[in-house]
């Protein structure tokens, strides 16, 4: 080699491989970062828990590490779930390596059990990985409200008094309490019958200790002395010992209701007849009045003589001012006209003056006499059935009746089943006593045989015995169209119970052409003579059914009946379903991986959902509700996902609620 020896060239080499190995040396990355090593949870509180731990190092067992995160939760923690756990705050800054480190979780529920992990991170970040997990339940709160000892009864009315009282805390005269139980009698109160006193409704919620508190009792006596007192609740609830006794009395009633001005003599019997009035105030035309004292008597009523008047029994307990009231006065004599006054009291009572002056006559209660010649025959168009009859009379077989009463069925109908076989509603108005009078049904199911039965009723709504039976096919137009396919009803199957409002139902598809379009009916009888809803044209969904929801709300406890067809094809055969609505979640219990969401169901207008833990901590709510469904997607205030678990919900203001299980 050229001016250079085998020896140089070896020792170059040499040299190169030690200064690699040494730049190696010096930009090689540190020892791993340390762990937390035994993690443990010493001691708990009903809000807080404390860690201990030894610190690592910022490279494995050595120097000082940067930061921590400390974070708890309802579940085991796992490296997968550690994003979702809940992270303290004011973690402490590491101590060197082998230090013993102590920190104390607070805000915590009482009774509760958390899991507790630690991850470590030095000045690049570089996070360690997961600490050992530790779990500790925080202790049961025991420590009650202090006892209320400013209690005062402030003000009073007539039928309230005011309260005022210093507010507690929640751990004696600390903190904030969750609830009051104010109770009031006319006796003074004490420990032992404490249970046996009013509860008033719509107490305050506590605020925080220290601040003045105020409530109005409602719906007291007048010119009675009341007492009062309160136990005051923490959130678990322990209770407070009794608070002082304030008592007062409410004010003297001196106003009388108004005078009634407002009444008729709508209807009579043989031997009644039915006032209706307006109801008036407990103070003039405010408030609710106590007592009616109704007269009547065959001579005009004045102020002079109302006392001599005979008082009706059993007169109604009066209604808030301005509402609809209804009495019948009984044991009347047939035939007789009778004048009607009424006065009206308060409390105290202090009476009204004597009402308008009505009359009216007693009536007789002669029906009708019975129809004997019902004909019935085969009607022209389908579902058609012609029927005839003669006329009978107002009273016996003399004068007019007033109206008939038509009555179908596809077995015998009888006086006994007469009110529970349907009614046919289009009858003709009944002609002078003697006259032949007809009419054709319509609507009813072709080629099916119904029994027919008729009633005439006088003004007074007295009915005649049933007629004769007239039995007869309804006409039935055969159909060889090929073309003509009926839908078959999938659901709801008949004698099912349903529990919404707002049921939806579902056919089969005729075809697979998308150009088919659906109608439904909805009835409370069989024959469709009694529609509730029809849809619109409803066009074919994809597969092989076809659905409609119920758009208006359907009342419950009721039997319905429907039937659909398709295009301007013959309508199905006809199912029923049973209403009972009720207040509902589904699907329970609900798995977020199953369903997107929980459906809340026949939920009142206006009202209030809440959704909360057992434990009786809020995890959402909704307000306002417009009595459509309602979806939740299983996350609280916050967005985020609840834990599974038993979860309870109810309607403020109602005695609606349930329970939910969530399970992930």
């Amino acid at each position: 080699m050229s001016g250079t020896s085998r020896f140089e060239v070896v020792l170059r080499k040499i040299e190169y491989f030690v200064f690699g190995l040494l730049l190696f040396t010096i930009l090689a990355p540190g020892n791993a970062l340390g762990v937390p090593q035994g993690l443990s949870a010493a001691a708990a509180t009903p809000n807080s828990v404390t860690l201990t731990w030894t610190a690592p190092g910022d490279d494995g067992s050595l120097g000082q590490a940067s930061q921590y995160e400390i974070r708890y939760s309802l579940t085991p923690i796992t490296d997968a779930s550690w994003s979702s756990a809940t992270q303290v705050s004011n973690e402490p800054v590491p101590q060197p390596a082998g230090s013993i480190e102590t920190f104390d979780v607070t805000g915590l529920q009482p009774s509760t059990t958390y899991y507790f992990a630690i991850k470590t991170a030095d000045e690049v970040p570089n996070w360690s990985s997961l600490s050992n997990v530790v779990t500790k339940a925080t202790t049961a709160e025991v420590t009650p409200p202090s006892a209320i000892t400013t209690l005062a009864a402030t003000s009073s009315t007539t039928s309230s008094v005011t309260l005022s009282w210093t507010a507690p805390g929640d751990d004696g005269n600390v903190g904030t309490a969750a609830q009051y139980d104010i109770r009031y009698a006319t006796a003074t109160i004490t420990d032992a019958n404490w249970n046996s006193a009013t509860q008033a409704t719509g107490e305050p919620t506590p605020l925080a200790a220290g601040s003045a508190q105020t409530f109005v009792v409602n719906g007291l006596q007048a010119n009675t002395t009341y007492y009062f007192a309160i136990k005051t609740a923490d959130e678990v609830p322990n209770w407070s010992a009794l608070s002082n006794i304030a008592s007062r009395a409410t004010s003297s009633e001196t106003t009388p209701p108004s005078a009634i001005n407002s009444l008729a003599a709508t209807t009579a019997t043989a031997s009644s007849v039915t006032q209706t009035w307006l109801s008036v105030g407990d103070d003039g035309t405010f408030g609710t009045a106590s007592q009616y004292d109704v007269r009547y008597s065959t001579d005009s009523i004045t102020a002079a003589n109302f006392n001599a008047a005979t008082q009706a029994t059993g007169e109604p307990t009066p209604k808030p001012a301005g509402q609809n009231e209804s009495f019948t006065v009984t044991g009347l004599n047939q035939g007789t006209k009778y004048f009607f006054a009424i006065k009206v009291a308060d409390e105290i009572p202090n009476w009204s003056g004597i009402s308008n002056v009505v009359s009216r006559s007693t009536v007789d209660q002669t029906p009708p006499s019975p129809i004997q010649d019902l004909s019935a025959e085969t009607g022209i168009e389908s579902g058609e059935i012609n029927l005839t009859w003669t006329a009978s009379g107002d009273d016996g077989s003399l004068g007019r009746a007033s109206e008939y009463i038509l009555k179908y069925s596809q077995s015998q109908i009888t006086e006994l089943n007469w009110n529970s076989v349907n009614t046919y509603a289009a009858v003709p108005t009944p002609l002078s006593s003697g006259t032949t009078e007809s009419m054709t049904m319509e609507g009813l199911t072709p080629g099916e045989y119904f029994y027919v039965a008729l009633k005439a009723c006088d003004e007074n709504s007295n009915a005649s015995l049933i007629s004769n039976l007239a039995f007869c096919q309804a006409q039935v137009e055969i159909s060889t169209d090929d073309n003509d396919l009926q839908v078959q009803l999938l659901s709801p199957s008949s004698l099912v119970n349903l529990h919404s409002s707002k049921p939806t139902l579902t056919v089969s598809n005729v075809s697979a052409s998308s150009a088919n379009r659906y109608y439904f009916e909805v009835a409370t009888d069989s024959f469709f003579i009694n529609l509730v809803v029809t849809s619109p044209p409803v066009p074919q969904e994809e597969g092989a059914t076809t659905s409609w929801k119920v758009e208006e709300t359907l009342e419950g406890n009721q039997t319905y009946f429907w039937r659909a067809r398709a295009n301007d094809f013959s309508y199905s055969s006809v199912a029923s379903f049973s209403l009972s609505p009720v207040s509902h979640a589904y699907p329970n219990p609900y798995n977020p991986h199953l369903n997107a969401t929980v459906t809340f169901t026949d939920l009142p207008s206006g009202t209030e959902l809440v959704l909360m833990t057992v434990s009786g901590s809020t995890v959402r709510s909704w307000s306002n509700l417009t009595g459509d469904d309602l979806s939740w997607d299983g996350t609280n205030d916050s967005g985020t996902p609840v834990a599974s678990g038993t979860y309870l919900w109810y309607l403020k203001g109602s005695q609606r609620n349930g329970k939910l299980v969530v399970v992930r």
